[in-house]
C-alpha cells in the first residue's frame, strides 16, 4: 500500500516493498579451479522515502561457468583465465622460467613441429614458450618434486 506524507510532500512505499534488484558477482574461490558465480538481490524500499533505499536480501549464488583445475575466476567478466601454476604448468622461481604440458597429453610431434607450437603458443598471458633446452630439460628430469615442478638439487 502506497504511503504519502502530506507534510513532506513526499509519497513512499513500506518496508515490505520490493522496489529493485542488484546482480552481484564473486567466485567460489580464488585458488586454482575457483568457479565464477552471481546472484541476484532484493532491494527494498526503506518506508520513510521515495528512494529505493532500504534493505538488501542476498539471492541464492548461482556457479556461472565451472573454471578447468588449471584456471582461475576473474569476477569482473566472470570468465575462467588459464592461470600459470594450476594443474598443468609450473614455474621455477629461481629461474623465472615457467613450464606446460601441451594439451591434450596425448599429442606428439617431431621436434620441429614441437618448435614451431611453442612458439606459436599462448597461454596465460605470456608468449615467450620455447621447448626446454637440454639443461633445462635435466633440471626438470631431475627432481620434480611431483606436485609444483620444483626442483630438487641433487644430495
Amino acid at each position: 500500500m502506497d504511503s504519502c506524507d502530506e507534510a513532506r510532500d513526499s509519497c513512499y512505499q513500506p518496508s515490505s516493498f520490493a522496489c529493485g534488484t542488484r546482480t552481484e558477482n564473486g567466485c567460489t574461490s580464488s585458488a586454482c579451479g575457483g568457479d565464477p558465480r552471481t546472484r541476484t538481490n532484493t532491494i527494498y524500499c526503506s518506508g520513510v522515502s521515495s528512494a529505493c533505499d532500504g534493505n538488501e536480501e542476498p539471492g541464492t549464488w548461482d556457479v556461472a561457468l565451472d573454471c578447468a583445475a588449471n584456471s582461475v575466476c576473474n569476477a569482473a567478466n566472470q570468465s575462467c583465465e588459464l592461470k600459470l601454476g594450476c594443474e598443468t604448468s609450473w614455474c621455477d622461481p629461481s629461474t623465472g622460467l615457467c613450464w606446460t604440458l601441451v594439451e591434450p597429453d596425448e599429442i606428439t610431434m617431431i621436434h620441429t613441429d614441437a618448435e614451431t607450437y611453442c612458439e606459436n603458443l599462448s597461454l596465460a598471458g605470456r608468449g615467450d614458450w620455447h621447448l626446454p633446452t637440454l639443461e633445462q630439460w635435466l633440471e626438470i628430469a631431475r627432481g620434480c618434486d611431483g606436485e609444483t615442478g620444483t626442483t630438487q638439487t641433487a644430495s
